[in-house]
């Protein structure tokens, strides 16, 4: 079944497994940030938003092999998917592999610490930064998120799922332009000038 999966500047069209469908699909939309890599045989065509256009083919796809340990949570793999015409990158993805939290006799807890590190996206397939932090203010649940030197603390309530990204809602203080996340209540982007 061929779907139509979102990057943060575009998407590709490809044929989906069962399994890929699954877990790629957050709602009734599928990210690449969640899919990862798959093989370039199976992707129909992409679109590059910075192009601004489509083609008949799929996007050159860089990845390097990692098996770095943090806190429990082993970074597999990284990649990219680049636009084979301006080299600007549609999305990014990152492999992860938790370590066993369930021994079979209760219900499944996950640590916060797992959290750490995780790419954090908006609905609109923007990425928002990294997990920097997760902490307890005033008996709510903060999700700090790191993005070049910029830190945006966002409510629990924000998170859409956590799979292998953390999905948010949109954050009205990043720029649509550039993706600059902007501190809260900004008027203009502090990156690029860009009105927010």
């Amino acid at each position: 079944m061929s779907k139509k999966v979102k990057g943060s500047n575009g998407y590709i069209i490809a044929e989906l497994t069962t399994e890929e469908d699954k877990r790629s699909r957050v709602g009734d939309e599928y990210f690449i940030g969640i899919l990862g890599r798959i093989d370039e045989s199976r992707i129909l065509s992409y679109h590059c938003n910075i192009c601004n256009k489509d083609f008949e083919y799929a996007p050159k796809i860089t990845f390097e092999t990692l098996g770095k340990d943090v806190e429990g949570v082993t970074l597999r793999e990284e990649g990219s998917y680049i636009c084979k015409e301006c080299n600007s990158i549609i999305a990014t993805y990152k492999i992860f592999r938790y370590a066993d939290v369930n021994n079979g006799d209760e219900e499944e807890k996950i640590s916060l610490n797992k959290f750490l590190g995780m790419s954090v996206f908006d609905d609109k397939a923007r990425m928002i930064g990294n997990v920097d932090n997760v902490y307890l203010s005033n008996n709510r649940l903060i999700l700090s998120v790191k993005k070049d030197n910029n830190i945006e603390d966002l409510p629990w309530d924000k998170i859409i799922a956590i799979k292998d990204i953390v999905l948010v809602k949109s954050i009205s203080s990043m720029c649509s332009a550039c993706n600059y996340l902007n501190k809260e209540g900004a008027k203009f982007c502090e990156q690029c000038g860009t009105k927010l």
